[in-house]
């Protein structure tokens, strides 16, 4: 899956530890998400019976409890995952690799529980499935929706320019709202224009030094404002190219609610 990596996030605060590039590519598709408010990597799942996992953020959901995997493993006939320690065998906590808090408008607080693998679902093991299943179950009886997301579901290339630009979004300074939504003036004249005239178009309009102008503008692509085709990693010198808002979310699995089947 390639080497673990740990990213600032200044969104929410702190620094994130992720195992893999399969997992932080997924992280940012997560991130682009409408109205998240915090995404919690390697999420232990409860052993036993326990209050709602949504009920971090809904009190009233701590008197309502919920299955743990042990129970779960046993109701599905799976042999739940166990490990050594010192020298005696205990059951293992599972974890959700990553799980997605939003705070809608409308429908409040909700969570959705990501699992990322880096093969595609037919070169799962016998044993993987089983886990996975294990997992979904975990999620689907507290009305949690969950999502595998492997290869099979979005663009490779996709993941490699969120990777690559990342910085500017997530991992440094935020820029003022103000600046985002005045660039969305300027879309009309960012279509197949080179990203370097796009920055010197940013940075003329709105005043602010180059490095600002990249965060705006990478600040803007991660809230689907400016909509562009992520497929073609865009250089300095390179065509940047617009997409309908329906086009540039669906490159976008979690957005899209695309997942494997088991």
């Amino acid at each position: 899956m390639g080497k673990s990596r740990i990213q600032n996030n200044n969104l929410f605060g702190r620094s994130m530890d992720f195992l893999s590039d399969t997992e932080f590519a997924v992280f940012c598709f997560a991130q682009m998400l409408p109205n998240v408010c915090d995404v919690r990597e390697q999420y232990p799942l409860n052993l036993l019976e326990h209050p709602c996992d949504i009920s971090t953020y809904l009190v009233s959901k701590l008197s309502k409890n919920t299955k743990g995997t042990l129970e779960i493993a046993n109701s599905l006939g799976i042999s739940h995952p166990r490990v050594k320690k010192n020298g005696e065998a205990v059951d293992w906590v599972m974890t959700t690799d990553l799980l997605v808090t939003i705070k809608d408008p409308i429908a409040g607080y909700q969570l959705l529980a990501l699992s990322v693998k880096d093969k595609a679902s037919d070169q799962l093991s016998e044993r993987q499935i089983n886990l996975l299943q294990l997992e979904r179950e975990y999620w689907t009886i507290q009305g949690v929706n969950w999502l595998l997301i492997t290869p099979e579901v979005y663009c490779k290339s996709v993941a490699v320019t969120l990777k690559t630009y990342a910085p500017y979004a997530i991992s440094d300074s935020m820029v003022d709202k103000d600046l985002i939504t005045k660039a969305m003036n300027l879309i009309p004249l960012m279509n197949e224009m080179p990203l370097s005239k796009i920055l010197l178009l940013l940075e003329d309009a709105l005043n602010v030094s180059q490095g600002i102008a990249q965060k705006v503008f990478w600040q803007g692509v991660w809230k689907g404002v400016i909509p562009i085709n992520l497929r073609r990693k865009p250089t300095p010198l390179s065509q940047i190219n617009l997409l309908s808002y329906e086009d540039f979310w669906l490159q976008n699995p979690v957005v899209a609610g695309r997942s494997s089947c088991l």
